[in-house]
């Protein structure tokens, strides 16, 4: 790399002896917990951390949910989605995927599969559903087109 042409220095008007230090103090080598506390309490609370930037691990595309119905109509899914979302105590969504002819049903939303497929044992276990599949959620419909 070519280093790039320095800026012109500014000159001041009377300028610091060469002895003297130029700029805050540099600190101490040791401080007290005191001293530190002071500075911080001084500087004002922290800003809070950025949000996380989605990536492979916390990306809504490894939610995982719960099929435990299907349709032919929209009609049916929507009513029967409403229906077991309010009995299942899971926010639920139709999903329906171009050149299929069924509408899926899915509740929740979970963190891996295995915590989605324990919940599907209880909505059978609780009559809800005779059966259930596991099935990963695609970004889009993760979270935003969820509904109780």
């Amino acid at each position: 790399l070519e280093d790039a042409p320095a800026a012109p220095a500014a000159v001041a008007e009377n300028p610091a002896p060469a002895s003297e230090p130029v700029g805050p103090p540099a600190p101490a080598a040791q401080s007290s917990a005191a001293e530190e506390a002071a500075v911080a309490a001084a500087a004002g609370p922290a800003s809070p951390a950025p949000a996380p930037r989605p990536n492979a691990f916390n990306s809504p595309a490894r939610a995982y949910g719960i099929q435990v119905a299907s349709f032919q109509t929209v009609q049916k899914a929507s009513e029967a989605q409403a229906s077991l979302s309010r009995q299942a105590g899971q926010a639920g969504r139709v999903l329906h995927s171009p050149g299929e002819s069924w509408y899926r049903v899915v509740l929740g939303e979970f963190a891996n599969a295995d915590s989605a497929a324990r919940a599907g044992e209880q909505i059978v276990e609780r009559g809800l559903a005779e059966e259930f599949i596991v099935v990963r959620l695609a970004p889009e419909t993760a979270t935003s087109s969820a509904t109780r």
